[in-house]
């Protein structure tokens, strides 16, 4: 069975299509935002962060327990922390984006000698 040229050519033509929307409609956009927000540094200070970020929406203690359920964007961390550490969580609300900046120490240093042990930034959308 012999495909002639005409179908061929519709072939070629939808494949084309199909890669550039996929191509295209899976690629994240580029270009700077038009508002952009700092990026905490791991190791940073709290002072460090206020400076940069202002003061926080939201701040919220949590504690590190492989049982405790705690889901979502925080999850990624519980593997590096002993159970019972103490985690400080800033929430920050910027235009369409959600900021939050962890802290942890010693228990044994006071609050403000905390440091930035990550920070995780994703849109307002995001449901968990």
């Amino acid at each position: 069975m012999m495909i002639d040229e005409k179908a061929r050519f519709e072939w070629y033509r939808i494949g084309i299509i199909v890669f550039v929307v996929f191509f295209f409609g899976c690629s994240p956009v580029a270009g700077p935002k038009s508002d952009p927000v700092p990026d905490p540094v791991k190791s940073s200070s709290k002072s460090d962060v206020l400076a940069s970020m202002g003061e926080p929406d939201q701040i919220q203690d949590l504690i590190v327990s492989k049982n405790s359920g705690l889901f979502g964007p925080q999850e990624r961390f519980l593997r590096y922390l002993p159970d019972g550490t103490v985690i400080e969580q800033w929430r920050y609300e910027i235009g369409d984006e959600i900021v939050i900046v962890l802290f942890s120490g010693e228990i044994a240093d006071a609050r403000e000698n905390w440091l930035v042990l990550g920070a995780i930034r994703f849109s307002v959308d995001v449901v968990f």
